[in-house]
């Protein structure tokens, strides 16, 4: 790539925000804009017990553009969308 995308990202996500009245409040839209976002970096971790030892991808996407208001979604859709979780390991005491 030429020229690294996270601006012209940041300004879409902010146009989409504004116009998404009905979901998000006017009043957060502050706290879902992440003022100073970077492109996530791209890490690999390898897996040493398996053969061949294949790469594991791992991103931080904590200032991605896009990371608070992927949260506030996800939160939305667990209250909308009840799905059980059928893969969560509970401890036994």
């Amino acid at each position: 790539m030429n020229k690294d995308p996270t601006e012209k990202f940041q300004k879409q996500i902010q146009k989409a925000i504004g116009q998404c009245t009905d979901i998000i409040e006017k009043t957060k839209h502050k706290y879902i804009i992440n003022m100073k976002p970077t492109t996530p970096q791209l890490k690999a971790n390898i897996k040493t017990h398996k053969e061949g030892m294949p790469i594991r991808p791992v991103t931080n996407n904590i200032n991605a553009p896009a990371n608070n208001l992927a949260k506030l979604l996800n939160k939305q859709l667990h209250i909308l969308l009840p799905l059980p979780n059928t893969y969560t390991i509970k401890k036994h005491k």
